[in-house]
């Protein structure tokens, strides 16, 4: 259930981005290092199965508090705003702020769950490794259009 929900989530949202590449985002200038857009699909495809893995790994946890709880929801609705915020108001500078707000929240949450779960906050990283990359390409968008 966790995996169809979020990859379901992931489909509406890129369903959203697509429909705002052209002509906007082709139009803006880009980092040298902008992958190629099927790598954003293949990627945030993994990404979101990696997560529902997690979550419903943390689901299970009797030692996860209601405060953790909170956290681990407001991270996703964090991750799931960000779309919206980019392609469809075009906010560029907000969208940037927002990310580089989710890597400081992811840094937390990997930081408290490895006192709760190793295997949760190892497999935390590689989604923290890419909304690293993510923030610096939305930086660089921000920055020179």
């Amino acid at each position: 259930m966790w995996i169809v929900s979020f990859e379901m989530i992931g489909y509406l949202l890129g369903i959203m981005t697509q429909n705002n590449i052209h002509p906007w985002y082709t139009s803006l200038l880009k980092s040298p290092l902008t992958p190629p857009g099927f790598i954003f699909s293949i990627t945030w495809s993994f990404l979101y199965g990696l997560l529902a893995v997690i979550y419903w790994r943390l689901s299970r946890c009797r030692s996860l508090s209601l405060a953790m709880k909170i956290f681990l929801g407001l991270q996703m609705l964090m991750n799931w705003c960000w779309t919206p915020l980019f392609f469809q108001l075009h906010d560029l500078k907000l969208s940037a702020i927002w990310l580089c707000g989710l890597v400081c929240f992811n840094t937390f949450l990997i930081l408290r769950l490895k006192k709760i779960d190793r295997t949760s906050a190892l497999l935390w990283i590689p989604y923290w490794i890419w909304i690293v990359f993510a923030s610096y390409l939305n930086i660089f968008i921000a920055w020179c259009n």
